[in-house]
């Protein structure tokens, strides 16, 4: 009996071994089938949407593609738990290979039919403490699309005489979604504000979602502030604030000098417009490289509309102010509105704004 006893420990132990692994292979199994199941949903939707705005073959129905394409994804799906789905995977994986293929062969360019408003590039030059730049926009709009003359300079400022740096922010879709812009100024009145901006082709609009997708290409804009600020305060209304960035005068000068060397990189090297990655919050990296200081990650480098309070807590926002005095104080939209034809537009506007000298 007692030999008995001996025998059945083992075996009882060996069965509870077995119970484990098989429970551990089980769970294993589901946790695999979960992640195929979340890769191929997601791939498939991108692959969708990327057939969608960026079909491989413009002759066939985009919807016929994406139709095609989303079948394929949702038979891999429904065959995943079937002993066919290798055959299922492989057709998935060769649809995969396909748009991958496709992505890589699309490439920016320069030499397309833009819209007016975006068909030149800045460019610039430093000779000594004197900066020439080339096409600056220069625009009488009209209207929101007319603009009558449509002007581009070429300009010459003394770098020795900058003076201020402000951002130049504007509300195109809620408080939470907005466009920052910087604007430099200069002892003789003179402004050089810097948009960057979706590069559109002539009739097309802005998609937020298509911009995933190799859709536009990115666009540098130096203009002035009569035709840039004044085109959103009283053509397209939206609500712009303008705000000091206190910083000294020879960072201000490199934070220039980072939009001058980058519009000349990218008129030499064109590059695709990204909503989410390549897009108009790269001011916030230009000015941390002109101050020194790493950008830590922020939620508000995302939702736009709140770079104002990131840039408070950054510190370079005029002091001695709170937040919501320096906001109140740095609202222009009805003001620019009342000047849109003053010759003093730029210096009127920022009258009241704290940190700025009268």
């Amino acid at each position: 009996m007692q030999g008995s006893r001996h025998n059945v420990e083992p075996a009882k132990r060996s069965y509870q071994v077995n119970a484990v692994s098989r429970f551990a292979r089980d769970c294993l199994n589901v946790l695999l089938k979960a992640i195929l199941v979340l890769a191929i949903g997601l791939s498939g939707a991108l692959g969708s949407l990327f057939l969608w705005y960026r079909p491989p073959f413009p002759m066939l129905p985009r919807e016929a593609l994406v139709a095609i394409f989303a079948l394929v994804a949702l038979a891999c799906l429904l065959v995943l738990f079937t002993r066919k789905r290798r055959i299922a995977f492989i057709l998935y994986g060769l649809a995969i290979a396909g748009l991958v293929f496709w992505w890589n062969l699309i490439v920016p360019l320069n030499d397309r039919d833009w819209e007016p408003s975006v068909a030149r590039m800045p460019t610039g030059q430093v000779e000594g403490d004197w900066l020439t730049v080339n096409n600056v926009r220069h625009f009488e709009w009209r209207s929101v699309e007319k603009a009558e003359p449509e002007r581009w300079e070429t300009r010459r400022y003394d770098l020795a005489t900058l003076r201020s740096v402000d951002l130049v922010i504007n509300y195109w879709m809620g408080p939470h979604i907005a466009h920052p812009q910087v604007s430099f100024g200069f002892s003789d009145g003179s402004f050089l504000i810097w948009s960057i901006e979706v590069r559109n082709l002539r009739g097309q609009s802005f998609d937020a979602v298509s911009g995933l997708f190799k859709t536009n290409e990115l666009v540098f804009v130096a203009g002035d502030e009569r035709d840039i600020v004044r085109r959103r305060t009283n053509f397209t209304n939206e609500d712009v604030f303008i705000y000091r960035i206190a910083i000294g005068k020879e960072r201000a000068r490199q934070f220039l000098l980072e939009y001058v060397n980058d519009a000349n990189r990218l008129a030499e090297g064109p590059r695709f417009y990204n909503t989410l990655t390549t897009n108009c919050t790269s001011v916030i990296f230009k000015l941390a490289r002109a101050i020194g200081v790493a950008v830590p990650f922020d939620w508000r480098l995302i939702l736009t509309g709140h770079l104002p309070a990131f840039l408070f807590d950054f510190g370079v926002l005029t002091k001695g102010y709170g937040l919501e005095e320096l906001k109140k104080a740095a609202a222009v939209s009805a003001r620019a509105a009342r000047l849109a034809d003053s010759p003093a537009f730029s210096r009127q506007i920022r009258e009241g704004i704290p940190g700025i000298s009268p």
